[in-house]
């Protein structure tokens, strides 16, 4: 497990990186509203990324089971219905950023003066969504067969080569928010097809492009339905937050895009822990192996964060507790966020006390779920049975 976990931490950064590198760019070298242009834009991005990593965690979970079962010519059917509905969903996404960028844009309560600047680099960026959610199934399926280290090396080539690029195109060149558009499109292409190439030789499941039938379509939808209702009410949660931030001066909104793309990649640090327990809990035996595996990613989690729980609940099949603990959230979140706004003086100051809630509001449901589940020796068995 360790082993897996080390190569993991890089794979979430990627995007968290990239965007990072942008925004020390802009800042350095554009201009306050080019800076804060980004942050609406990056608003609807990060929407997508979550929204779809349901489809990431619904492959992951499928093609774990597969493989469990010994059936890896499922597994590699699996993988490839995964990368079909990635390329499908990410075309779609593409023409709908390209055609209504602007009111895409503006439904984030940006303003208006921003409308512009921010809706050509989403425009841009676009460019490369069928990229983007291919290399997020393409993880997810070397994940499932505990294979971290082929997608970390993606992820790092692609955010060397997306540093060296913004130190051309806008350091030295110029070219402002579409130059760094530009090299964030170019870096994600590259690490996408990288990523294809080695997974392709690296011996393990060798998947192509295939259309889903009506029953691959039910056997994701059984796990992206409670799923998909979890990644919403998290991305709206995330709405809430930086609509509220897209609403403050420029000055505000650029200081948050700067210190919200820091926390943001500090964030994703932990997912490993849940990407582990998708991975190794359902590849387990039932039984003391099972336990032992939740027992260690928990002590790890103590020590770096609580994000396993939600992983190990995930590994359990326990989505309806986890979307309604999300709708639970989302509606904790809308409140008191409502309730901040009447207050003077809220501004950013809330905007993070928002932040704080949002995440000890995950932690306390996951962390409490796993508790009541776990009161007894044997009671944390995958797909709600209980291992012998």
């Amino acid at each position: 497990m360790a082993a897996f976990m080390g190569p993991a931490v890089i794979i979430p950064l990627g995007d968290p990186m990239m965007t990072l590198t942008d925004t020390i760019f802009i800042g350095q070298c554009a201009g306050t509203k080019e800076l804060a242009a980004m942050g609406p834009a990056n608003i609807i991005f990060s929407f997508c990324q979550y929204i779809f990593q349901a489809l990431q965690i619904a492959a992951i979970s499928l093609i774990s089971d597969d493989l469990r079962r010994g059936q890896s010519t499922r597994a590699e059917h699996t993988f490839s219905v995964a990368i079909g509905l990635a390329v499908m969903s990410g075309v779609a996404v593409m023409l709908l950023m390209e055609v209504a960028a602007d009111q895409l844009i503006g439904c984030t309560g940006a303003d208006p003066v921003l409308v512009p600047l921010a809706a050509s680099y989403m425009r841009i960026r676009a460019l490369a969504q069928p990229a983007v959610l291919l290399t997020m199934v393409c993880q997810g399926g070397q994940l499932a067969q505990q294979d971290s280290r082929t997608p970390a090396l993606a992820v790092a080539l692609s955010v060397a080569v997306n540093v060296c690029s913004n130190l051309v195109a806008v350091a030295w060149l110029g070219l402002g928010l579409q130059g760094a558009a530009a090299t964030t499109v170019t870096t994600q292409l590259l690490g996408c097809a990288v990523l294809v190439l080695v997974a392709r030789r690296s011996g393990g499941l060798t998947p192509g492009l295939r259309l889903p039938s009506l029953p691959d379509l039910q056997a994701f939808a059984a796990t992206m339905g409670p799923l998909s209702v979890t990644y919403v009410c998290k991305n709206l949660c995330y709405i809430l937050l930086q609509a509220a931030a897209a609403s403050l001066s420029w000055v505000q909104l650029a200081a948050h895009q700067a210190v919200f793309s820091v926390w943001n990649l500090l964030a994703f640090t932990t997912t490993p822990l849940e990407q582990a327990a998708l991975a190794f809990v359902p590849a387990a035996a039932p039984g003391w192996q099972q336990r032992a595996t939740v027992q260690l990613l928990l002590s790890i989690a103590v020590v770096i964060g609580i994000a396993c729980a939600s992983g190990v609940l995930l590994a359990r099949r326990d989505l309806a507790y986890i979307a309604r603990a999300y709708c639970v959230t989302l509606s904790s979140l809308w409140l008191f966020m409502w309730l901040g706004a009447k207050q003077p003086g809220w501004g950013l100051q809330g905007v993070w006390a928002g932040l704080v809630l949002f995440f000890s509001l995950r932690c306390c449901q996951s962390l409490g779920r796993l508790l009541w589940l776990g009161r007894g020796s044997k009671g944390l068995g995958v797909d709600g049975v209980q291992p012998a």
